[in-house]
C-alpha cells in the first residue's frame, strides 16, 4: 500500500478544490469531505502497541493517531480551535460514556488496554464531529456527506470494475496489502473490494450510502446525479459477490422507500403486510432461489461459513453465561476467549475462532457490554428509528434522518452474520450519521 502517497494525493486534490471553490458554496465542507474519504483507507500511525494475545475486539489492541485526531491536534495547535456554543451533550454520549466507565472497571476485562484503544477511537471521532457541526452548517454538512461519499462511490464502481470484472487483480493491493486475499476470500470466491480492505466493508458501505443518494433523490437534492449514483452503487454492489449485503440492501432500500414517502403511516398494518411486506418478502425469494444471483447463495460455501458463525455464536453465548450483566470489556471479547479456553470444553478449535470477531455485533454488544449495554444498544437502534420516521413525516431533517434509518437498518440486519459494521472502516460512518442526525433534531426540538 503506497499509504503516504495515497494520502498526499488526497490533501493536494482537495487543496486544489478549496482554492478553486466559488464563494455560492464555500471550501469549509472539504475539511469533512476529506475526512470521509479517508475512512476507508484506515490512516492510522501505531504510538502504543497492546501486550495481549490476540486482536482482542474489532478496533483491535494498537493505540493509534487517526485522521480526525490529527485534524483535531491540528486546529487546536495551529489555528483559532473553537466551539461557538456550549455543546449539549446527548442522552446517548452520557450513555455509552457510563458503559465505558463500567468496563474499564469490570473485573472480568482481560484486555482493558483494548478497551482504552476503543475509547480513544471514539473521543477523537466525537471531538472532530462537534467542530465540524459548531463550524459548519446544515447545509454544508450536507454537501459534505454528499460529496465524500460520491467520490468513494465513483472511485469504488471503477475499482470493481477493474476486479472482478475485469480481472486486473493488481488493483485491490493498491490501498491494502492484504485487500488481495480478501477480494478472493482466500480462494473460495471473488469480490470487489474497492478502497475497502474486505467484500463485505464494500457491500455495507454501498448499501448505507445509497440509503443517503435516495433521501437526496426523494427530497430533490441533485436528483439526477443522485439516480446516476444509484445505479453505479448497484452494479458496485452485484459485483462484491456479497450474499448478506444483497438482502440487506433490497430490505433497506425498501423501508428506506417507504418511510420516506409514508412517514405519516404506521408501518405494521394488515394493508403494509399485503402492498409492502409481502412484495418484499417475494422479491427476496425470487433473488435467492431463482434470479441470476441465485448461484452466489446456493452453490458456494455458504453452509460451511453458517458452520464457522454458528460455533463462534456458541462461544459468545459462553462467555456471556460467565457475566451477563456487565459482559467482558469493550473491544475485548477475543482475549476473554483465549485466557479462558476452558470455557469451551478444552477442545481444540481453529485459529480462525482467536483471530477473527464474532461475526455478530448484537452478540458481541451483548458480550462485551452484558445486557446493561445490549439493551441500551437495542433502544439506540429503535428509538432513532422511530425519532428519524418522525422527522420525515414533519419534513424537516429529511435527507440526514433518511440516511439515519437507512445506516441503522443496514447495520442492524448486516450485523446478524458479520462485525463489518463495528470495524474502523465502516463504524466511523455510523458514529458520524448518527451524531449529525440526532443533534439537528435536538436542535429543532430545543427551538420550537
Amino acid at each position: 500500500m503506497y499509504k503516504y502517497q495515497i494520502l498526499f494525493l488526497i490533501i493536494a486534490f482537495q487543496s486544489v478544490r478549496a482554492l478553486l471553490s466559488k464563494n455560492k458554496t464555500g471550501s469549509k465542507y472539504l475539511l469533512l469531505s476529506f475526512f470521509i474519504i479517508t475512512i476507508p483507507l484506515e490512516f492510522t500511525w501505531s504510538v502504543l502497541q497492546g501486550n495481549l494475545k490476540t486482536f482482542a475486539g474489532t478496533l483491535g489492541t494498537n493505540l493509534n493517531i487517526t485522521i480526525p485526531l490529527l485534524i483535531v491536534l491540528f486546529f487546536f495547535l495551529f489555528s483559532k480551535f473553537k466551539i461557538k456554543q456550549k455543546v449539549k451533550y446527548s442522552i446517548w454520549i452520557k450513555g455509552i460514556f457510563a458503559i465505558y466507565v463500567i468496563s474499564l472497571l469490570n473485573p472480568y476485562n482481560t484486555a482493558k488496554f483494548a478497551t482504552f484503544v476503543s475509547a480513544l477511537f471514539l473521543v477523537s471521532h466525537l471531538i472532530f464531529f462537534i467542530y465540524i457541526f459548531k463550524n459548519l452548517t446544515h447545509r454544508e454538512i450536507i454537501l459534505a456527506l454528499y460529496d465524500g461519499f460520491m467520490i468513494i462511490c465513483i472511485l469504488q464502481f471503477f475499482l470493481a470494475i477493474c476486479f472482478p470484472l475485469l480481472g486486473i487483480s493488481q488493483v485491490t493491493t493498491i490501498f491494502h496489502d492484504s485487500a488481495g486475499e480478501s477480494a478472493t476470500r482466500m480462494g473460495t470466491r471473488e469480490g470487489a473490494v474497492g478502497l475497502f480492505v474486505h467484500p463485505g466493508n464494500v457491500a455495507l458501505y454501498t448499501t448505507v450510502v445509497s440509503t443517503f443518494f435516495l433521501g437526496c433523490y426523494l427530497r430533490n437534492y441533485k436528483k439526477k446525479k443522485s439516480l446516476i449514483i444509484l445505479v453505479l452503487n448497484v452494479i458496485t454492489l452485484i459485483l462484491t459477490y456479497s450474499r448478506t449485503a444483497y438482502l440487506v440492501f433490497v430490505i433497506d432500500m425498501a423501508i428506506v422507500y417507504y418511510i420516506c414517502t409514508n412517514a405519516e403511516k404506521a408501518i405494521f398494518t394488515i394493508r403494509n403486510v399485503i402492498k409492502f411486506i409481502l412484495p418484499l418478502s417475494l422479491a427476496l425469494i425470487y433473488l435467492v432461489f431463482f434470479s441470476p444471483l441465485s448461484a452466489t447463495f446456493l452453490e458456494s460455501d455458504a453452509n460451511e461459513m453458517l458452520d464457522a458463525r454458528m460455533m463462534h455464536w456458541f462461544m459468545g453465548f459462553q462467555i456471556f453465561n460467565t457475566s451477563p450483566l456487565i459482559g467482558v470489556g469493550i473491544n475485548g471479547h477475543l482475549e476473554y476467549m483465549f485466557t479462558n479456553f476452558n470455557l469451551f470444553g478444552g477442545k481444540i478449535i481453529d485459529d480462525f475462532f482467536w483471530e477473527n470477531p464474532i461475526h455478530n455485533i448484537h452478540l458481541i454488544v451483548l458480550v462485551e457490554t452484558g445486557l446493561i449495554g445490549f439493551v441500551f444498544w437495542i433502544f439506540f437502534i429503535f428509538s432513532n428509528i422511530s425519532k428519524a420516521k418522525k422527522d420525515i413525516a414533519r419534513k424537516r431533517n429529511l435527507i440526514l434522518s433518511a440516511t439515519q434509518i437507512g445506516t441503522l437498518i443496514g447495520v442492524l440486519l448486516y450485523g446478524i452474520t458479520g462485525w463489518a459494521p463495528f470495524s474502523n472502516s465502516i463504524l466511523p460512518f455510523l458514529l458520524m450519521v448518527s451524531f449529525f442526525t440526532i443533534q439537528y433534531r435536538n436542535a429543532i426540538n430545543s427551538s420550537n
